[in-house]
């Protein structure tokens, strides 16, 4: 706390923070980082919306953020907030993996569904036809590619040929003698 202030009462501190709007946003007028409204809580440096939840709904659970359904980051009247999973806040977002998730077809008009739909293992989907036409495409651009990566072998059969080196020095593995 800086030298020469009193304590203040952070409760009245934070409710002179914000200017309720016509949608009944109570909107954050003081620091704002990425949208989001900042406030000393009087130990730290603490979310406005988070501070607000728990002011007025008590302690965030465990493994939950919080969701804006009004979808403005400066707004932090807790009628507006709501506990749920990242996973859940994702999904209720605007951004471009929310986008993603609902197409149907993929750009160039294939149907993204059964057994034209890839899922890798980081959830990306993609169109089979599609990759088909790209792996086609890639071929043609480049004759012999998967040939000769065929020729070089595994890495453990590359390993046993060549040996392999380690910090700057070489190993030969040999085979036993039977």
């Amino acid at each position: 706390m800086p030298r020469g202030r009193k304590p203040s009462n952070r409760v009245a501190e934070f409710h002179k923070r914000y200017v309720v709007d016509e949608m009944g946003c109570w909107v954050w007028q003081d620091a704002l980082n990425n949208g989001y409204g900042d406030f000393w809580n009087g130990e730290r440096q603490v979310r406005a919306h988070r501070y607000s939840y728990e002011l007025h709904r008590g302690p965030i659970p465990e493994g939950l953020v919080m969701d804006h359904l009004c979808r403005n980051p400066a707004c932090v009247n807790p009628d507006h907030l709501e506990a749920v999973t990242h996973g859940e806040n994702v999904r209720r977002g605007q951004g471009s993996w929310k986008q993603n998730s609902q197409k149907v077809n993929c750009k160039r008009g294939h149907p993204l569904a059964d057994t034209n739909l890839i899922v890798d293992n980081l959830g990306r989907r993609s169109c089979r036809e599609c990759r088909k036409v790209h792996m086609a495409n890639f071929k043609e651009r480049h004759p012999g590619y998967f040939e000769a990566y065929r020729e070089r072998g595994s890495a453990k059969e590359r390993m046993v040929t060549n040996g392999v080196t380690i910090g700057g020095v070489r190993y030969r593995l040999v085979a036993e003698a039977v």
